[in-house]
This record gives structure tokens, sequence and C-alpha cells, in this order.
């Protein structure tokens, strides 16, 4: 079981080769999260059907858009870098 985390290390830089890479993972995880939060403690509780929300796919999506951009993104610097 994971633990939520710690609001006081959120913010905190991140080190090493993939620091930038891990901060935008960090980033787009908390962004989807605060939709799904939202969509938890709307009045009436979260639209569509009981097991699926239609928020839950947005995030899905957010979350593969930047999965997609930080490969790109890290593939060019190693390509730039004779790596």
């Amino acid at each position: 079981m994971t633990t939520p985390a710690d609001p006081a290390t959120v913010n905190v830089p991140c080190a090493g080769p993939y620091a930038a890479e891990l901060r935008a993972a960090v980033d787009a995880a908390l962004e989807a999260g605060a939709l799904l939060r939202v969509e938890f403690h709307r009045p009436g509780g979260p639209r569509g059907p009981r097991a699926h929300c239609p928020a839950d796919g947005k995030a899905e999506v957010m979350g593969r858009a930047d999965r997609r951009r930080l490969v790109r993104t890290r593939m060019k610097h190693l390509e730039r870098n004779g790596r």
C-alpha cells in the first residue's frame, strides 16, 4: 500500500540525471489527482456510471500525453549528447 505524498516535500527539487522527467511526472500525477479529487467531491458524487467517471478517462489521457512528451524530450536530449 502506498502512502500519500507529504505536502511539505512535494515541491522539493529532484536531483540526478532524470530530475526534470521525475518532476514533470510528479506534476502530471498531481494534476490528474486534482482533477479526480474535484470530481469525487462534487455534490451528488462523481458523474457517470458507478465504476467509471468521465474524469477517469480524462486523467488517463493527460497522463499518457505527459509520458509521451517526456519520452520524446529525453530521446532528443540523448541524441544531442551522443548517448
